[in-house]
Order: C-alpha cells, then structure tokens, then sequence
C-alpha cells in the first residue's frame, strides 16, 4: 500500500492488513528482521517491528503466543492497539479475546462473556453465554444467555431482550426471529421489527428479496421485504 500523496519508495516489508484504509495504522511484517510492527500512512514503522508472532484478532486486538514447557503449552499475551498514541498497549489480566466486530472483542471471565469495544473497555457486565457477530450488520450484535438469542448494540445497550430461541444473520436486510418454534418478526439493521409475523407459523430466511412464509393451515407462499404478499 503506497498513498499518492507521497514518494514512491522501495520498502523491505510485508503487508498484514488486508484493509489498511481503516485505520490509522497498518499491520506489517518486516521481512529483514522477521518481526511484526505497525506502519503510518506514509510507510513508515511508527511501532518498531519487535514482535515475535504477532497474530491479529481484529483492527483493534492482537496477541502474542509464547510456548511454555511441552508443544501444547502456550502463555498468550493480549495487545490493544492505540491508534491515536500509535502503541501497542498490554492487556493486564487478559489471556484470549476474540473478536466480534472490526473493532470490538469479547472477553471471557468465570465462563461468562463480556463486550469490549474500540476504546478497550468492558461495555457489558461478564453475563453472556456466548457473544457472536450477526452477519450483514456492524451495528447489533447476537448474545446468548440461558440458552436464550438476544441482540446489543456497539454501546452494549439492549436492542432484543434474550427472549428468542433463534435470531438469524440478515439477508436483504432482514433477520428472522424465533420463539420455539415459531416465526416471530423480521427485523432491518437496527433491530427494530418491520414485518409482524403473527399470521403465520413458520417463516424462512430472505433470498433474492423473497421468504418463504406458511400460514395456520399449513399452507405455503411467499412474501417480499415489506411483508407483502406476493
């Protein structure tokens, strides 16, 4: 990656970041001294290439794996990314991350999960069972809790209560949610339900702006991303 707006220049580094107009600084490898640091815009490592194995969990969460004693024992060493500071900063008390979003991660304390986000800090309390993405949008986020769906935001406020038994990944900007059984509502992007589904039992996933839909007589037809007939 060379900006246009500098002089081209023969560089012995190679890049990590796929994406590396998404933030300030770039992942890179130094390919002379075999290390792994961080380059500006201009090029140039503004995070020395010091690191040994240096593994990327997302934009904004690294970390570090250092065997110890037999080939399956590792230490890891979790690293937030300042970008504004331009370091990599140590995690104290942190041994895994994993990542949700581009920039948030969450962490796992006495088996129960937390949201961190792009500033490092803890936006939930440790209450989820498990914390995923949901595929299609970078604004909500899937958590698990008692065998129960539910859906935060990046701020960690509730958008869903976990009342659901499924909440599917957004296809045409819509996500299908469940109660046992049961079709319950297509939400957009934000959460907010666009199309009721109270006059029909079960309903499929959109695609190619269609879903299949069956009523209470067990009968079968399909409706569009307003919820119209079709």
């Amino acid at each position: 990656y060379i900006p246009t707006n500098t002089i081209t220049k023969e560089s012995n580094f190679t890049l990590v970041n796929k994406n590396a107009n998404t933030q300030k600084l770039i992942y890179a490898f130094d390919t002379q001294k075999e290390k792994h640091g961080f380059l500006n815009q201009s090029g140039e490592f503004v995070i020395k290439p010091t690191y040994d194995g240096l593994f990327q969990e997302n934009d904004l969460f690294y970390y570090t794996e250092t065997q110890k004693g037999n080939e399956e024992d590792f230490i890891r060493e979790v690293y937030f990314l300042d970008n504004e500071n331009e370091q990599l900063v140590k995690i104290p008390d942190i041994q895994s991350v994993t990542a949700v979003t581009k920039t948030c991660v969450f962490v796992e304390k006495d088996d129960k999960k937390a949201l961190w986000n792009e500033e490092c800090k803890a936006i939930t309390p440790y209450m989820y069972d498990w914390i995923s993405a949901v595929e299609g949008s970078e604004k909500i986020i899937r958590i698990v809790t008692n065998n129960k769906y539910g859906l935060i935001d990046t701020k960690g406020h509730t958008v869903l209560p976990a009342n659901y038994s499924a909440i599917s990944d957004f296809t045409n900007g819509r996500a299908l949610v469940k109660k046992g059984w049961d079709a319950v509502m297509f939400i957009d992007e934000t959460g907010k339900q666009v199309i009721p589904l109270t006059q029909y039992s079960q309903a499929d996933e959109f695609s190619e702006g269609l879903a299949v839909v069956v009523n209470k007589n067990n009968k079968y037809g399909f409706i569009d991303v307003n919820g119209n007939t079709v």
